[in-house]
């Protein structure tokens, strides 16, 4: 399930349609391209919505994902951490051991909600996930995309249509 922003509605996922408006190009060694802001990117902003598409195998040349239609045939739900570690500043004249490894337990920790999409198409078997995530965040307040946030992240680039 997705959330639909303009009526506030859980729409489902499975079985949605990705439309490939245009011929995307992942460079060589590489399995996937990530999109945000509309713009094929080959890197993104943790702390924005945004999409990639992934295929099977790695190769030592650009590969070409075709426009296509792909159909979604399994959505699974994930959540990526990351804990950033503070530095502990000490001062003294004694020896001494730090007991919990130097950890402090002060660690901030980030992170954002995605979405595992399977892709089914007939003339491009090797397209296989289109995944989505939300923009990093505190675990509180982290959320998975909402089918704006994609539509957003894929610009005119791409449309994603669900049932």
């Amino acid at each position: 399930m997705i959330i639909n922003e303009q009526n506030k509605s859980a729409v489902a996922i499975n079985g949605a349609v990705l439309t490939l408006h245009q011929d995307i190009i992942i460079p060589r060694e590489r399995a996937r391209v990530f999109f945000q802001r509309g713009h094929v990117a080959g890197g993104i902003n943790e702390f924005l919505p945004h999409c990639q598409l992934t295929v099977r195998n790695l190769q030592e040349t650009p590969q070409t994902i075709h426009a296509d239609t792909f159909t979604v045939t399994s959505v699974t739900g994930d959540v990526q951490k990351v804990v950033r570690s503070q530095a502990i500043l000490l001062a003294s004249t004694d020896e001494f051991k730090l007991a919990d490894g130097g950890g402090g337990g002060d660690d901030e920790s980030m992170e954002t909600q995605v979405l595992n999409m399977a892709l089914k198409s007939e003339k491009q078997p090797d397209v296989r996930y289109f995944v989505c995530g939300g923009a990093f965040d505190i675990p509180a307040l982290a959320r998975q995309p909402t089918l704006q946030d994609i539509r957003t992240a894929t610009g005119s680039l791409a449309s994603f249509e669900t049932r």
